[in-house]
C-alpha cells in the first residue's frame, strides 16, 4: 500500500513539472505569436500607406491635386 502511494506522489510530482513547461511553453508561444503579430500589422500599414501615396486617386482625376 505505502509503495503504491509513493508511486502516485511521484507521478502527481511528474505531471505538476510536465504541467509548469507546458504553461512555460504555451506563453512563450503567447509572446512570439504577439510578436509576429504586430510585425505583420506594421508592415501591413506600412505597405497600404506605400500603395496609397503611389495611387492616389487624386492624381487620376485631377493632376493639379498631385502637387499638393
Amino acid at each position: 500500500m505505502e509503495r503504491k502511494a509513493r508511486q502516485l506522489e511521484e507521478r502527481e510530482k511528474e505531471l505538476r513539472k510536465q504541467d509548469a513547461f507546458y504553461r512555460e511553453q504555451v506563453a512563450k508561444l503567447k509572446e512570439r505569436s504577439a510578436q509576429f503579430y504586430k510585425v505583420t500589422n506594421e508592415n501591413y500599414h506600412k505597405a497600404a500607406d506605400e500603395v496609397n501615396a503611389k495611387f492616389n486617386p487624386r492624381c487620376h482625376s485631377r493632376p493639379s491635386a498631385c502637387s499638393l
